[in-house]
């Protein structure tokens, strides 16, 4: 860990905000090592959070190994207070946005002001303290108790963790549903924990008078003395009746000091509680938001059938139709997420999502990568049932899902077909656009002609590219077409050869015509 800290305060890139020495968090070379620092910070949180209050109230501080322990997390939490002096920060100001704050005179009076008295008083080490004041006579010193409360103020550092997830919300992958069940769960436990400690540390600081725990350990006679285990194992028993509203009643206050506190415990449970419940049924209630839209259009779908009489076979193939279609509607909403985010990444999730196919088309390998997302920006999706005749003339198809019969071929999913429909003009050149279902629901991608040159007027460089392959395209298409219509085929790649570098002259000497009519 000192090795790890060492590395991360001596090497600190030089910025160029007055030559302070800042750390940017969006940096490639400080984001991996700021990832595993606020690991081993989570890890420190986790066991202030767990052993800390259980420490406090059942164990009696000596120098043994958790307090060796301690220390160590000491050193954790001093060298992030050190490192949050040299760490960038983002600043949401009206009308301006959010914004980096780099300038490290900034950086230093925001930690000032907000954190640092949470992180210093966090760190004090009353545990130390309580060491060299472990006597017996000692301990009925009031100031000794108030130390030993005092202790629970590590308990703050758990404040951090909210600083350490703020950097990692654009790394979470996990789905926000997960997430809230995690928190409602990390809650629950430790609030059972925390007001199981609580139980024990009321015990603690009462001197002479005769408290649960002296009751509990007449009723445990039998089996010896109780340890700090079974101790602990009690009061989580009491805490988890009391945050559940049961209550069996058989670990009960002696004294009105411990009623008093008991009821607060009572009174925290029952807040906690009711927080948990209303927010897993609010999670519950909004888990399946997209089945209750389908489930409300089938109603709406039923209501129809039967005002308009359709008859039973049409109503189940209807109804079959729009569970296949859901596919569609998700495809739908993704696509208005997408048009939210700004044009330039826009454009890197359009072409991200379209190397599937887009390694099909033969004449995009000439094409720049913004041109192909705008491309992939203006397809269509749609859905057709099965052995339906769906294809158009002048549209290239995407199969996205199922089975589709091209003539005596069957394509499977990401096959592409009608490529020379958006590159050619006349249709004695063009392949046979026919398609049809092949016996399944079918989900398919449409690109038009319009759309797609509509895009391509957009990008010169990629629309020079797009004519040389028209022309290539047209040049073989029209040869071909002559030699069946003459009985004869063309034989060897040399004749491609010459028609390749008849086409590239033509292009060189800006001489590429836009429409070929074959006569």
């Amino acid at each position: 860990l000192v090795a790890m800290s060492r590395d991360a305060i001596l090497s600190i890139r030089r910025r160029d905000v007055g030559g302070c020495l800042v750390i940017f968090p969006e940096d490639d070379m400080w984001r991996t090592k700021l990832y595993k620092w606020d690991t081993v910070t989570v890890l420190c949180l986790l066991f202030t959070c767990v052993i800390t209050p259980f420490e406090v109230a059942f164990l009696r501080a000596s120098l043994n190994t958790l307090f060796f322990i301690n220390r160590v997390v000491d050193v954790v939490f001093l060298l992030d207070m050190v490192l949050q002096f040299f760490l960038a920060y983002r600043k949401h100001e009206p009308g301006r946005g959010t914004r980096w704050i780099r300038d490290h005179k900034m950086i230093v009076h925001n930690y000032l002001t907000s954190w640092f008295v949470i992180d210093v008083f966090s760190t004090l080490p009353f545990d130390a303290i309580s060491v060299f004041l472990d006597s017996d006579a000692l301990q009925r010193l009031k100031v000794v108790r108030v130390i030993r409360l005092l202790r629970l103020l590590k308990l703050m550092r758990v404040l951090k963790a909210s600083r350490i997830f703020k950097r990692w919300q654009a790394d979470l992958t996990i789905s926000y549903r997960t997430q809230a069940f995690c928190k409602i769960l990390i809650l629950l436990l430790l609030t059972a924990h925390w007001l199981g400690c609580m139980l024990g540390l009321i015990h603690g600081i009462q001197s002479d008078a005769t408290t649960w725990m002296d009751a509990f350990k007449a009723t445990y006679v039998d089996q010896g003395v109780p340890s700090s285990v079974d101790l602990y194992v009690a009061s989580i028993y009491w805490s988890v009746m009391t945050l559940t509203s049961i209550g069996y009643g058989d670990i009960a206050p002696q004294n009105n000091t411990e009623r008093f506190a008991f009821a607060c415990c009572m009174m925290i449970a029952g807040v906690v509680w009711a927080y948990l419940i209303g927010s897993a049924c609010g999670i519950f209630a909004s888990m399946d938001d997209q089945a209750n839209k389908f489930n409300d259009t089938l109603d709406l779908l039923n209501t129809m059938m039967s005002e308009k009489n359709i008859p039973l076979q049409m109503r189940r193939e209807l109804r079959e139709y729009y569970y296949e279609r859901q596919v569609i509607h998700r495809l739908e909403e993704e696509r208005q997420l997408v048009a939210r985010l700004s044009p330039v990444l826009e454009a890197d999730v359009q072409g991200a999502s379209c190397q599937s196919w887009v390694r099909e088309v033969w004449f995009f390998r000439f094409v720049g990568m913004d041109c192909i997302a705008a491309v992939s920006a203006q397809t269509t999706s749609s859905m057709f049932e099965p052995d339906e005749d769906f294809a158009q003339p002048w549209n290239l198809y995407v199969l996205n899902r199922g089975s589709v019969r091209k003539g005596t071929s069957v394509y499977t999913r990401w096959a592409v077909w009608g490529m020379d429909q958006l590159l050619l003009h006349n249709n004695l050149l063009c392949e046979d656009y026919a398609a049809r279902a092949n016996g399944t629901y079918i989900e398919v991608l449409a690109l038009s002609r319009a759309s797609f040159e509509t895009v391509i007027a957009g990008y010169p460089s990629d629309e020079e590219e797009i004519r040389r392959n028209y022309l290539r395209l047209a040049v073989d298409r029209m040869i071909r077409c002559e030699a069946r219509r003459r009985g004869s085929r063309p034989r060897g790649f040399a004749f491609f050869e010459v028609v390749n570098r008849y086409v590239n002259l033509r292009c060189r000497r800006k001489k590429v015509a836009r429409v070929l009519v074959l006569r």
